[in-house]
């Protein structure tokens, strides 16, 4: 009989994907006779709240491989504010820890694939 390590297997589990970040842009804006340069700043946070599924292998006795795809709704602040030009992606379809699957559309999807040691 063949007993097969306790972490291997299928999964489903709820998740919630959190991201921040702040982004700067410089535009250059001509006009006689002078250029003029303006600095624009914006602060993203993004939620993401998926029901994911997923798979873990164990390698021999001491890695792991962990692979999962996930999907569930979201949405996004910019400065604070959810957006009222853009949608609740805020025009941004990637978010670093999810991916949006449209700026007017809260459905949100992940996925990872990790390796791992174990202890």
């Amino acid at each position: 009989m063949r007993r097969d390590h306790p972490l291997n297997g299928w999964y489903l589990r709820p998740d919630v994907a959190l991201s921040g970040w702040t982004e700067h842009r410089m535009r250059d804006m001509y006009g006689d006779p002078y250029m003029l340069e303006t600095t624009s700043r914006r602060s993203l946070l993004s939620v993401a709240v998926t029901t994911v599924f997923g798979r873990q292998i164990v390698i021999g006795r001491r890695c792991l491989l962990d692979m999962f795809a996930g999907m569930g709704y979201g949405i996004q602040w910019e400065n604070g504010e959810l957006p009222r030009t853009s949608g609740v992606g805020g025009g941004r379809e990637y978010s670093y820890t999810h991916l949006f699957t449209g700026s007017y559309s809260p459905f949100a999807l992940t996925g990872v694939v990790r390796f791992g040691y174990l202890f």
